[in-house]
């Protein structure tokens, strides 16, 4: 999904809006992409990001649950902080389980 700016900026995330550095494009390289075929710098952050290049996250066990998080966070974090804290997600997927241990189970026919 992306985001438009009232310039007609795109942007892939609301923590993008009024950052040049982070726009993706503008609403006309959609109209006509002929004109500009070649994706803007800040929509290759995006595409290139990836949570296996993140040391801590690359030997995290919950890395298939979370992907990284945030990645506006993770790309202006890197290497100097982790913004998951694998307790938390941790936390989570105990109490969605408890969650759905209670529910009773809907039989199938067949």
């Amino acid at each position: 999904s992306l985001g438009i700016g009232p310039a007609g900026e795109l942007v892939k995330c609301w923590n993008s809006f009024g950052r040049t550095d982070e726009s993706t494009g503008h609403i006309s390289d959609l109209l006509y992409p002929d004109a500009n075929p070649l994706p803007q710098p800040g929509w290759l952050q995006w595409l290139t990001h990836s949570p296996v290049d993140i040391p801590k996250c690359y030997e995290c066990k919950l890395l298939p649950l979370c992907m990284g998080g945030c990645s506006f966070f993770a790309r202006k974090m890197r290497g100097t902080s982790h913004h998951c804290p694998p307790a938390d997600v941790e936390q989570a997927l105990r109490a969605f389980v408890r969650q759905h241990r209670s529910r009773p189970t809907v039989e199938h026919d067949g």
